[in-house]
């Protein structure tokens, strides 16, 4: 599931997604791995401008402890988006139908906790 961050602070936000949090929340190393003699693993990283939101985040971001703590001060706020299912082909085809593609979406917000 992907959720949207809103930064509600007059500052730039950002975090370090760390691959022990980050990645295994996610289930898949979302790392970048620089070659060489020492191969290195180099964690992904989130950039919220000031006042701004970031669309179709993965929901793995809200185990990080920085972005959860941001998010119970209220400085970051989270809204998951769901898609409702495609009307079907015969609904476009009856008299009177309103041709709408299934383009709704519902809002709610999420609360983050610390276990």
């Amino acid at each position: 599931m992907t959720v949207t961050l809103t930064n509600k602070t007059r500052r730039m936000k950002v975090y370090n997604l760390p691959h022990e949090v980050y990645c295994k929340a996610l289930g898949k190393c979302a790392c970048t791995f620089i070659a060489g003699q020492n191969e290195r693993r180099i964690c992904s990283s989130l950039t919220i401008p000031a006042n701004d939101k970031m669309e179709g985040v993965d929901d793995a971001a809200l185990s990080v402890p920085e972005i959860s703590a941001d998010v119970r001060s209220g400085h970051i706020a989270v809204d998951t988006q769901t898609r409702k299912a495609p009307a079907s082909k015969d609904a476009h085809s009856k008299p009177g139908s309103s041709g709408q593609s299934g383009k709704a979406t519902k809002h709610s917000t999420v609360e983050v906790t610390n276990e």
